[in-house]
């Protein structure tokens, strides 16, 4: 076998070739990116809404739901909301809370009031009232803490007749 360059120029030469190819494949990559972006632009992100949070927290993806909270979704204000396991399809009013209380789902409670803890005293007792409904004690005093009791939830109604409750009195303006 015949060389034709001593070791100490097939090395230099090495270099030089990986020298002089590294920019031409980082420009082929950039310009490839940049072709692929101008013709296949990034699809438009929906634009987050308490509709698609009240979905999420129905479904107990409280990572999506985290990330909807960050983006700026109002958990605050009731939203209508109709489930065929939870409300029979009947369209409510009612936040994120109240939902996931409703649900009884401990972890997207403790989500919404670790990051989306602007919920008024009349909501949290709106959802600790679902939550008991349920039979779930612990869970209405965990939405209760730190919110002092104003009114009693009201006796004898399941979970679906505490929700067309709270949507009435929101509907007609009462806290």
């Amino acid at each position: 076998m015949t060389r034709l360059l001593p070791d100490s120029h097939a090395a230099r030469a090495r270099l030089l070739v990986a020298l002089l190819a590294l920019p031409a494949l980082g420009s082929a990559i950039f310009f490839t990116r940049f072709v692929v972006n101008r013709v296949l632009p990034e699809p438009p992100r929906p634009e987050p809404t308490a509709a698609a949070l009240l979905d999420v927290v129905s479904g107990s993806d409280v990572l999506r739901a985290w990330v909807l909270v960050n983006a700026g979704v109002d958990t605050n204000a009731p939203h209508p909301f109709s489930n065929r396991s939870l409300t029979n399809d009947e369209e409510v009013l009612l936040t994120p809370l109240m939902l996931a209380a409703a649900r009884g789902d401990e972890n997207m409670v403790r989500m919404l009031l670790t990051y989306a803890p602007g919920a008024d005293a009349a909501h949290r007792r709106m959802a600790s009232c679902l939550a008991l409904s349920r039979g779930d004690g612990d869970l209405a005093a965990l939405i209760l803490s730190g919110a002092p009791p104003d009114t009693p939830c009201p006796a004898g109604l399941d979970t679906l007749g505490q929700l067309r409750q709270i949507t009435a009195r929101l509907r007609s303006g009462q806290p």
